[in-house]
């Protein structure tokens, strides 16, 4: 079990209560690459210095600043105090770049021991950049940059004034039809570009999709994501991702694109009743029970939600994940297109772009 917390940290919620919150932001977590496996086994728990293994694959030089400063080799980043969120593995932090302009800062801190926690988190850190450098999105959160200073390993964001989906409902309530559309939009559009690349995102809720100062959202945390290429070439690998928002094929360590889909019609029935769809099904909490619940249970449909996107909503959660539909297939549906701010001529993906 993993607490909830922020946005930019995996399965994390700063105002975190209730079941909901226990078992719904738990995650899964098993190593996703190769050199997760072989750190452990090769080094001694107590002298372990993993600086320098950590970082292949992604460029970053040893800055010799004060800590408040890092740096990328090119660019310079100053850290603040102002805490953004914590987690299990690390913490966000709020930054500035060298023109004066806000970032998020993710941090993970190598321990002087190595630990399956520890390497792990470290491991999903650097995925996470690997994932976002290569992307391109009006609706993918921007990657500004990775960086190491002694111990300490950064990413580098844009920073999203607005926080994540959960902390909407959660200040204001169950959110609009009308406003829950337009995130919608948003999320669909990054999806259908993110699937395009081959990507899986693997752990989308509310709490990993943020919303900036324009009050247009964004997909993040991208820890846990896997390409198709990848998944063909070495396996399943490891079951990863947020239990109560995992399509059931991924409890048996099968993933596909159209796993995203189930996660995104929970994400979505969650919007507009301000609740998980499984949370009043729920009898027993334990582990296992929630699992045989995924596995066995299609999740209830609010009440609240409108009829004309019942459909929409259900068939995400088709239990053989070739009959889900795609994004695309879904901003062409009739309860997307009647949103009166998106252009007869044009798709929402197209609107997005421009």
């Amino acid at each position: 079990h993993q607490p909830s917390g922020h946005p930019h940290l995996p399965g994390f919620d700063r105002a975190t209560s209730g079941l909901e919150d226990s078992i719904g932001d738990s995650c899964f977590h098993g190593f996703s690459a190769e050199l997760d496996r072989s750190l452990l086994k090769r080094t001694p728990a107590r002298a372990v210095d993993l600086s320098v293994n950590l970082v292949s694959g992604i460029h970053a030089e040893r800055p010799t600043s004060p800590d408040s400063k890092v740096h990328d080799g090119e660019d310079l980043w100053i850290l603040s105090s102002n805490l953004l969120g914590a987690g299990a593995w690390g913490k966000v932090l709020e930054g500035m770049d060298r023109h004066g302009k806000l970032v998020a800062m993710k941090q993970v801190e190598v321990p002087q021991a190595a630990n399956e926690m520890s390497i792990s988190g470290c491991s999903q850190l650097i995925q996470e950049g690997k994932v976002l450098r290569r992307l391109s999105h009006p609706n993918i959160v921007r990657y500004l940059g990775f960086a190491q200073t002694g111990r300490r390993v950064y990413i580098v964001m844009e920073y999203m004034a607005g926080g994540n989906l959960k902390d909407m409902y959660r200040k204001y309530g169950q959110l609009s039809p009308s406003l829950v559309k337009l995130y919608c939009i948003d999320m669909l559009s990054g999806l259908d570009y993110l699937h395009s690349e081959g990507i899986i995102h693997l752990d989308l809720k509310p709490t990993n999709v943020l919303v900036d100062h324009q009050a247009h959202c964004k997909l993040a945390d991208f820890g846990t994501a896997s390409s198709l290429e990848s998944l063909t070439v070495m396996g399943g690998m490891s079951i990863v991702g947020t239990p109560l928002y995992m399509a059931p094929e991924m409890l048996e360590n099968k993933k596909y694109l159209a796993s995203d889909m189930w996660s995104f019609g929970l994400t979505v029935a969650e919007l507009l009743q301000a609740m998980h769809p499984f949370y009043n099904m729920i009898e027993d909490p334990t582990p296992g029970a929630i699992i045989m619940l995924i596995m066995t249970t299609t999740p209830r449909m609010p009440d609240v939600v409108p009829e004309e996107c019942r459909d929409w909503i259900a068939s995400c959660w088709s239990r053989e994940h070739t009959e889900r539909p795609t994004a695309r297939q879904l901003l062409d549906h009739p309860w997307i297109r009647s949103n009166p701010s998106v252009d007869e001529n044009q798709s929402p993906t197209a609107q997005q772009f421009n």
